[in-house]
């Protein structure tokens, strides 16, 4: 009796063992570029706004290729897109955004940039 129970023992570890691996052991997957969302980029350096999916921070300038990029927020008060700091950042502050110019409460909503 003590050899069924160790041997069931033993089947329940390895079944256990073999549907967690997946998700401990599995990795990363990449996520499709369709099921990303847009957010809004601004350029550090020169001002200049762009929807583009949500991939990373910094982004890369779509046209000089430089790691320029960083999501933004509207000020109402300067209507414009304003940089904001790294998406991470975005996901785990509770800090409220303001307007460098104005320290009014940035938002999420204002006119969206073209596509490039």
């Amino acid at each position: 009796m003590t050899a069924n129970k160790t041997s069931l023992s033993i089947a329940a570890v390895v079944v256990a063992g073999l549907a967690c691996y997946p998700v401990l052991f599995g990795g990363s997957t990449t996520v499709p570029d369709e099921l990303l969302q847009e957010i809004v980029y601004v350029d550090k350096e020169t001002g200049d706004v762009f929807l583009l999916r949500a991939r990373s921070s910094p982004e890369i300038h779509p046209e000089t290729g430089d790691p320029t990029l960083i999501p933004g927020m509207y000020c109402e008060k300067c209507n414009s897109w304003k940089p904001v700091g790294p998406i991470e950042m975005l996901q785990t502050s509770r800090v409220p955004r303001v307007c460098p110019t104005h320290k009014t409460p940035l938002s999420l909503e204002g006119p969206l940039p073209e596509t490039p």
